[in-house]
């Protein structure tokens, strides 16, 4: 579907370019579920393509950041990248926000709000995001 590639294109371009944002993030993920009109059956199904071009962008960074194999895509694979450098995150923080994406796809699959899960995806995200890129002191 021209119109899924095309959003999967966008959001990937800006969070290769920006990182990860939890509102501008969520903003993207509620305007694309919304395109699909009034019918809840269709809105889940438009949240689920776009949380899952996010579980695929996050495990891409995970190999990125871990030295694993590229990804065929090419789109998918430079986002990845310049993703990974944009936030220094280390292994286990991209391997939770991987969790925390299939977490959401489960909920989505239970009838979640939707507006209330892709508020929590985008904190948690955030959070765990901020969180690796936390100096600590002792």
């Amino acid at each position: 579907d021209p119109e899924y590639a095309e959003f999967r294109h966008g959001l990937y371009a800006r969070l290769g370019e920006q990182g990860w944002q939890g509102a501008e993030g969520a903003k993207l993920l509620t305007t694309f579920a919304e395109e699909a009109g009034k019918e809840a059956a269709a809105r889940r199904e438009r949240l689920r393509w776009g949380v899952g071009f996010l579980v695929d962008l996050f495990r891409q960074t995970l190999h990125a950041v871990g030295g694993g194999p590229a990804a065929e895509d090419d789109d998918l694979q430079r986002a990845a990248e310049r993703l990974a450098r944009q936030v220094p995150a280390d292994l286990e923080t991209w391997a939770a926000v991987v969790d925390r994406c299939l977490d959401a796809l489960g909920q989505i699959e239970r009838n979640a709000h939707p507006t209330t899960l892709v508020d929590g995806l985008a904190d948690d995200v955030e959070r765990l995001l901020t969180r690796s890129n936390q100096v600590v002191w002792l």
